[in-house]
């Protein structure tokens, strides 16, 4: 295969694009308000799923990074990009800056409610990556939590009441 297309597919494994289904719970807002079909606000919940999932992915590039050591000796994970070798430390924070940038500018230019939503999920999957991994239950608190960000996040793009349904 070309080298070129090996180091895109590794890239690729680092930033984990088949978890961003989970950023899809931004929609929901928009249908349930009954807009889905309301093109300018549609265009900027698609732009707000991008983010999340920009921001998603950096979270995973900084999780193989912190986790770097500890990976290489793990059955399954050993074979991750940056733990086998396949990627360098360099180009995994490459990686990570260019996703939280474009992540976290593109939030910025959704609005200041999106944008905290946003910078809130980078945080909270930021602290189970250094802090909480190890803690029962932690894990299942975090994704609950970041469901409920990016649920909410939807309401922020389209500026709508935040209904207690929809958490």
């Amino acid at each position: 295969m070309n080298k070129l297309i090996t180091r895109i597919i590794e890239y690729l494994k680092l930033i984990r694009p088949w978890q961003w289904y989970k950023n899809l719970v931004i929609f929901l807002a928009i249908f349930f308000v009954g807009e889905f079909f309301e093109l300018s606000l549609l265009e900027d919940v698609i732009l707000g799923f991008i983010a999340l999932s920009l921001i998603s992915s950096a979270n995973y590039a900084l999780n193989d990074i912190i986790d770097k050591k500890k990976d290489k000796s793990h059955p399954e994970k050993k074979n991750r990009p940056l733990a086998s070798g396949k990627i360098t430390l360099i180009e995994a924070w490459m990686i990570f800056i260019i996703t939280i940038l474009s992540g976290l500018v593109l939030a910025y230019n959704l609005g200041t409610p999106f944008f905290i939503s946003s910078l809130g999920l980078f945080i909270i999957t930021l602290a189970y990556s250094l802090f909480l991994k190890n803690e029962p239950i932690a894990d299942i608190l975090i994704i609950s939590i970041n469901f409920v960000i990016r649920a909410i996040s939807g309401t922020f793009i389209i500026k709508v009441f935040i209904s207690p349904w929809l958490i």
